[in-house]
This record gives C-alpha cells, sequence and structure tokens, in this order.
C-alpha cells in the first residue's frame, strides 16, 4: 500500500474544536493523583457486567424481567460497563456466560452480575431459574438451574477489586410448588470480601414482579444508578427508600456487604471552589483587528525562535465574537452554549462554529444579564514556525472563562452532525497491529501481521447507514440505485450466486425496517450519497473510511479475531435468521460503534489487491494503487461466524451489489 500525507491544519484537532490551554502543574510534580474507588478512578477501570433477563418460562412466563435486563445493560454502558447480555436464556448459555464474564473479571476491575427471573431456594440454597429447565421434583433442582453459589464462588476467585450482585429474583415460583424443602423468596448469602451483594426483597419474601415496563425494584435501580456521585452503598439505599414507597411497605431491598472503599456508577465532576459573579470591571488589553492580525504574522525578518518568543509575550489577541445562548443553559451539565463568530483574518485558524462555557448557574445568570455577546480571544504559538491558535476564552471585564468545544466528542461518546444530522463516534489516533496470523485458506490475504499508525483522529459513523437514512437522499435527488438501473442485486442460494432482479435497496428479499442497515448498493452508490452529504456544506468532509482506518475503528484496541463474544456483538447465518436487523441492538465495541461486524458488511474507500499488502511497519496507508476491485469489511447476516472477524478481508467491483452489503460514513475536517 502506498503512504499519503495529509494536510494538518493549525488546529491540532482537526474537528473543528479549539484547543483549551491546559493548567500547569508545579514544577516537579506533574503527575495526578487518583484515589482508588474515587470518581476520577472510575473512568479508568474495567467494569464488565453480565445481564440476565429470563421472561419466557413455559409453565409462568413473567412480564418484565427481558424489559428489565435490557433497561439494565442500556444503563450500565452508560456508566462505562461492557455487558455480556442474555435473554431468555438456558442452563447451557447461562453457565457459558459465567464462564465468560469471570474470566474477563479476573483480569482486574468492576464486575457486576445482575439476573431478573425466577429464583428458589431449597434446603437453604439459592438457584437462578434458566428457560427451558424441566424441574419435577427438589433433587433435580440442582442440577437444572443455576446455583447462585457457584456465580459467588467465580466472583471470589477472579480477586479483582468489586464485584456487585444484584438479584432481582425473588418471585413467586412455579417450580417449588409441591417440594418439601423449597422456601418462600431467597435465602440470606454471606458476601465474599470486595462483593456487594442486593435483593429485590428481603430473604424469605416475594417480590413484585411491576404492573408497568419494568419490575418494582429494576425500576428503582435504574434511576438510582443514573444519579451522579451517588456511592454503591448510598446507590442502594435510595433504591431501598423508592421500592418501600412504592410498594406500601410490603417489599423492602436487602443487601449484605464486604466492599472497602468508594464505587460510583456515574462518577459527578470533581467539586470545583464556588464561582464569583463577574463584577464590572475594565477591560483587558486586547488586540483586535488588523492590528491582531498583523501582530500574529511572522515577519520576513524574524527567526523562527524570535517569532516564537514574541506570540509568547503578546496581549490576548480577538478572533471573535461569543453570542450566549441563554436559553439553551444547561442546569444539570452546568454548561452554558456559545455561538462563534470568527473575524474574518481568523477564519482559517478557528473553524468552531458554536462552543460552551463551563459555569454555574449564578455566573452564568450573570453573563446573560449583563450581556448577549462577549469577546473571543485567544493566545497563539508556532511550533516549528507554524502558527497554532493555544487557548480561547470569553471574556467578561477583565475575567476570562475557557471556551469548550461543544461539538468535540471525546473517544466513545455519540456526536451528532447538525448539518447531515448522522451519528459519529470520535476514534483518536493511535497505532495497533493489523491483519491477522489464522491459517485458514480464507484468511491468507491478511498476512503478515503488521504495525499501522494513524497520525490523524477521524469521526466514523456510529452505524452504518440506514434504509432511512439513504431514502432521505433517493427522494432529495432522485437518485436510483445501479440494482435498480440494472439487473438487481446477488444473493447466494444453495451455495450458489445468482442474480435476482427485483432485488434492491427497498425490496430485498426479505422484510426490513426503516433503522435497519441498507443493502444491496454499491459503492458507485455509496459515492452518490456522499457527494450529496458534501454538497450540504458544513466543516466535515464525507468519504468511505480506509481500510486500516476500518480496521482501527473495528479493533477498538482489540487484538483477538472479534472485539467481543460473536453473539453479543454481531448478526450472522447462526442467529439472524436469514435477514438484517435493526441496527445498535447488539453490543458496542469500545470506541461505542454498532455493527462494525455482522449485519451488513461495508464497502472501504481502498482498491483491493491481494498482493499489495504491507509486510512491515506503515503510517496513514491508503491502499494499494489501483485495481478492478474495492475493499469491503465486516462480513453480513449471511456469512458464516468463521468469518465474521476483524481481520477478515473481501473484495467486489465498484458497480456490484449484494443482499449483504452496505457501507457506513466517515468524516474529517474540511481544509480552506
Amino acid at each position: 500500500m502506498r503512504r499519503a500525507s495529509r494536510l494538518v491544519l493549525g488546529l491540532a484537532w482537526a474537528l473543528s474544536a479549539l484547543q483549551i490551554l491546559p493548567a500547569q502543574a508545579p514544577a516537579g510534580n506533574r503527575a495526578v493523583q487518583v484515589r482508588p474507588g474515587s470518581p476520577q478512578a472510575a473512568a479508568q477501570e474495567a467494569r464488565i457486567a453480565l445481564v440476565i433477563g429470563n421472561a419466557a418460562y413455559p409453565e409462568a412466563p413473567l412480564k418484565n424481567p427481558v424489559n428489565d435486563a435490557r433497561a439494565m445493560a442500556q444503563v450500565l454502558r452508560k456508566c462505562g460497563f461492557r455487558v455480556i447480555p442474555l435473554e431468555n436464556a438456558s442452563l447451557q448459555r447461562m453457565r457459558e456466560a459465567l464462564r465468560e464474564f469471570g474470566g474477563r473479571i479476573a483480569q482486574g476491575g468492576v464486575g457486576l452480575f445482575y439476573f431478573a427471573g425466577h429464583g428458589m431456594q431449597v434446603k437453604g440454597r439459592n438457584y437462578l431459574m434458566p428457560v427451558g429447565a424441566d424441574i419435577r421434583s427438589e433433587d433435580e433442582v440442582a442440577g437444572a438451574a443455576l446455583d447462585v453459589d457457584s456465580v459467588l464462588a467465580k466472583l471470589e476467585t477472579a480477586r479483582n477489586r468489586l464485584n456487585i450482585l444484584i438479584l432481582d429474583a425473588c418471585r413467586n415460583d412455579p417450580f417449588a410448588r409441591g417440594f418439601r424443602s423449597a422456601s418462600r423468596g431467597l435465602a440470606p448469602l454471606d458476601a465474599p470480601m470486595g462483593t456487594f451483594i442486593a435483593f429485590a426483597t428481603a430473604p424469605g419474601r416475594s417480590a413484585a414482579d411491576g404492573g408497568g415496563s419494568h419490575g418494582l425494584y429494576t425500576e428503582q435501580l435504574l434511576q438510582a444508578i443514573q444519579t451522579p456521585n451517588l456511592t454503591l452503598e448510598n446507590t442502594f439505599k435510595r433504591v431501598l427508600s423508592g421500592v418501600r414507597r412504592a410498594s406500601n411497605d410490603q417489599q423492602i431491598p436487602w443487601t449484605a456487604s464486604s466492599v472497602e472503599g468508594d464505587f460510583f456508577f456515574k462518577p459527578g465532576a470533581a467539586p470545583a471552589a464556588p464561582q464569583a459573579a463577574p463584577a464590572a470591571a475594565p477591560a483587558a488589553a486586547v488586540l483586535e483587528g488588523t492590528e491582531a492580525q498583523k501582530a500574529v504574522l511572522k515577519d520576513a525578518f524574524e527567526t523562527e525562535a524570535e517569532y516564537a518568543a514574541r506570540l509568547a509575550t503578546l496581549p490576548p489577541v480577538r478572533v471573535g465574537t461569543a453570542r450566549l445562548l441563554r436559553e439553551q443553559y444547561d442546569l444539570k451539565g452546568q454548561r452554558l452554549p456559545v455561538d462563534v463568530q470568527v473575524e474574518p483574518w481568523a477564519a482559517p485558524l478557528v473553524r468552531q462554529k458554536k462552543g460552551s462555557l463551563g459555569l454555574d448557574r449564578a455566573v452564568a445568570k450573570a453573563l446573560c444579564d449583563g450581556a448577549t455577546e462577549l469577546p473571543l480571544v485567544a493566545r497563539f504559538e508556532a511550533p516549528g514556525g507554524l502558527l497554532t491558535l493555544v487557548g480561547a476564552k470569553v471574556m467578561a471585564g477583565t475575567e476570562g472563562y475557557a471556551l469548550g468545544a461543544a461539538p468535540a466528542p471525546r473517544p466513545g461518546e455519540d456526536w451528532e452532525d447538525p448539518v447531515t444530522g448522522l451519528a459519529f463516534v470520535m476514534i483518536p489516533a493511535g497505532s495497533f497491529r493489523m491483519g491477522s496470523n489464522a491459517t485458514e485458506a480464507f484468511m491468507s490475504d491478511a498476512h503478515p501481521v503488521h504495525t499501522v499508525t494513524l497520525t490523524q483522529p477521524f469521526l466514523m459513523q456510529k452505524c452504518p447507514v440506514t434504509v432511512a437514512q439513504f431514502r432521505a437522499f433517493v427522494e432529495a435527488t432522485g437518485y436510483r440505485t445501479e440494482a435498480e438501473q440494472g439487473d438487481g442485486s446477488w444473493l447466494k442460494v444453495a451455495g450458489v450466486w445468482q442474480k435476482r432482479g427485483d432485488a434492491n435497496w427497498r425490496t430485498p428479499t426479505f422484510a426490513q425496517e426503516d433503522d435497519c442497515p441498507v443493502v444491496c448498493v454499491s459503492w458507485n452508490d455509496a459515492q452518490a450519497y456522499l457527494k450529496w452529504l458534501n454538497g450540504k456544506g458544513g466543516d466535515l468532509a464525507f468519504r468511505l473510511p480506509t481500510e486500516a482506518e476500518w480496521e482501527y475503528a473495528c479493533r477498538a484496541g482489540t487484538e483477538g479475531e472479534t472485539y467481543d463474544a460473536l453473539d453479543a456483538i454481531a448478526w450472522y447465518d447462526g442467529n439472524s435468521g436469514g435477514r438484517t436487523h435493526p441496527v445498535a441492538q447488539k453490543q458496542p465495541n469500545a470506541f461505542g460503534l454498532f455493527d462494525m461486524l455482522g449485519n451488513a458488511w461495508q464497502w472501504c474507500q481502498d482498491f483491493y489487491d491481494p498482493n499489495d499488502y504491507p509486510s512491515g511497519p506503515v503510517q496513514d496507508p491508503q491502499g494499494a494503487l489501483t485495481s478492478a476491485n474495492r475493499v469491503c469489511r465486516g462480513r453480513s447476516w449471511g456469512n458464516p461466524g468463521t468469518e465474521v472477524r476483524s481481520s477478515f478481508r473481501n473484495l467486489s467491483v465498484p458497480g456490484d451489489r449484494y443482499l449483504y452489503g452496505g457501507f457506513r460514513v466517515a468524516a474529517q475536517a474540511r481544509t480552506p
């Protein structure tokens, strides 16, 4: 693959964000000390959850456990957990998932086990009931249900910092009828060291399945978990209070703990010193207009060192105006959004159009009461002679407030482009090991494994382009895909490729919803869609990802064949039912991207040439120089699981279209 150098804008963050000058630590003490268990440590600690919801019991179905499990999984992901989800699981699947869960938490961090469904105790031991269990006598329970002691044993042997066991499983159990040794509810448990145990109700009592869409206990738990800055203990105290009130004291949750230190499901920001409202004061010395423009430009007679030294002594330079968006103040997050209007001379350096100020309510109100617009100033540096903006503030008198880039996402965060409405995730620059050493013949074109460095961050669409998103393009432009203009799309029937004339993005051979990934689109169709996006204007340039960007984004720091257990992350021929499924139903990767593997394979920008694959380290590869084929990645709903791998490479002619193929969009800042 050839190498290509990319144009680097004056701003180091090329996605429309201003850099903010960091606060300097005292000399000789630049390390930040983080107390284990503190809110600041939460973002640095691995979090793994196994979430099971069993409801489809033939003899006594339950209404809410699957709803509860799905909601818990969603909330836990927002709290930084990697989730292993199970619904209506057999005993074998529960044991396999427990084994996988145990292996992950043994690597350290925080583990959480959640179960909603039927539970029972026999002879003082607690059991979680799988779906499909055939239990006719109490002596069969131990072999047909999941023993809670085996869960505790897995938690204890992991030797990680903290484990949380949550059982919403104390519902009246139909399996226990007629069992002489069975007791109502669950038996109390002793918490191993470093373990927190929570029951939906007290031992020996029954819990309500709930009259709404969630069980009574889990409904309260979902609310408490999402409350910022609550310790683990205070989270469950809040749950206890809520359940007790909602049940008129009929259901009292129970906990047991041997936990040292603190844990926060949703850490809040570190406490900050109270901010005083700005007092009226004379304006600080600021360079403006042509004076500012002249001051920041390098004189032909200056050396680079002299230029850098002069910039360091300049007063703040006005680069634009910040319009305060009072009506959009975020009371919970304490941020005041602003619109940025840039001076014409500074436009090549400042591409940000929106931002925000981190202000408490009193300060934000004082600013908005006093003005609707305030000056935006910045300082500049010139590393290597390249003029670079390094800090920006909104000035109110002599007081400056650091401007944050409201739309600039962090890795794994959602970001919606205001022009196109597409949801993206920011992928940071970095290095990874690309390719595979797998010995199967179909993996030979991914040899050898080699190091790839991507020097620039980029945006990757959170999910593949959906039917609804592609329809908006077609309706706006009147575009007809190559399948519609020609003879349809390819599909495989009984192992033989066939062309079906009526198969296109509107009418594949299966039912599809608007939020399913669009399929039956060629590489050329994808380019037409991208051209339409780019014609809308805005700060972003849209394109297909390179093959290297795609694999880097897919792996998200992993080095195995998949970034997680296949059934948890992908639709393939073993679980798809012969069709696509709505995007974002499976678990995302560590970057927050959904459906990178399976569902619909995705076109890449690169030419495909099996003889032009790097054998050593490369930087920002762009693919083969030329070829008749383009790269497609990720595999699909119709492919076997053995092929659904992060490193699997495939190819197709740009004009071909398949029932299995779609695409997703990448983006970067437009160059001036």
